[in-house]
C-alpha cells in the first residue's frame, strides 16, 4: 500500500468575497487518482492580519456557524489552520469550543478551553490580546443568543 495518495484539485465555483463576514468563499473537489473518489471540499479563508486581534467577534462567530452549517451537510472534518498553526488556530479553536460549551452549559471557563487545546497543539492561544479576544466574541455570542439575535445549533 503507498503511504502517498496523488489527488487532483478541481474547482467547481468561483471564489467569492463574502463581505459580511470577512471572508473568501470556494468550493472544489479533490479527486483521488488511485481509486478515483471525490471529496468535496468548502474553503473559508478568514481574512484576519498575521499579527494583532480582530476588532469584532461578530465576523469570527458567522465564519465559525457557517462551518457548523457546511459541515451538517455531509461528512468530513473542520480543519483550521493559519501560518504557524498556533495564536489564530488556537483562538479560532478556543472560541467554537467555548461556544458550544455556552450553548450546553450557559457558563465558559476559558483558561480551561485553552489548557485543554494545548495539550494537543503547543502555543495555541499566544497573546494576552488573544484571550481578550476570547472573551470578548464569547460575551457577544451569549449577549446575542440571550436576546434572539442568534440560534444555537
Amino acid at each position: 500500500m503507498s503511504a502517498n495518495v496523488i489527488m487532483k484539485v478541481i474547482f467547481t465555483s468561483s471564489s467569492y468575497i463574502h463581505d459580511i463576514i470577512n471572508c473568501v468563499c470556494a468550493l472544489f473537489f479533490l479527486q483521488n487518482l488511485e481509486n478515483n473518489t471525490f471529496r468535496e471540499v468548502y474553503h473559508i479563508w478568514y481574512l484576519w492580519p498575521a499579527s494583532g486581534v480582530q476588532t469584532d467577534g461578530a465576523g469570527l462567530i458567522a465564519v465559525l456557524l457557517e462551518g457548523r452549517a457546511l459541515q451538517r451537510g455531509g461528512p468530513g472534518p473542520i480543519v483550521v489552520h493559519c501560518s504557524p498553526g498556533t495564536g489564530r488556530t488556537g483562538t479560532l479553536i478556543a472560541l467554537d469550543l467555548g461556544i458550544r460549551q455556552y450553548e450546553i452549559t450557559r457558563t465558559v471557563d476559558v483558561p480551561r478551553v485553552v489548557y485543554t487545546i494545548r495539550r494537543d497543539r503547543a502555543g495555541a492561544v499566544q497573546t494576552k490580546e488573544q484571550y481578550a479576544f476570547i472573551y470578548k466574541a464569547l460575551n457577544l455570542y451569549a449577549t446575542k443568543l440571550a436576546g434572539g439575535m442568534l440560534e444555537s445549533t
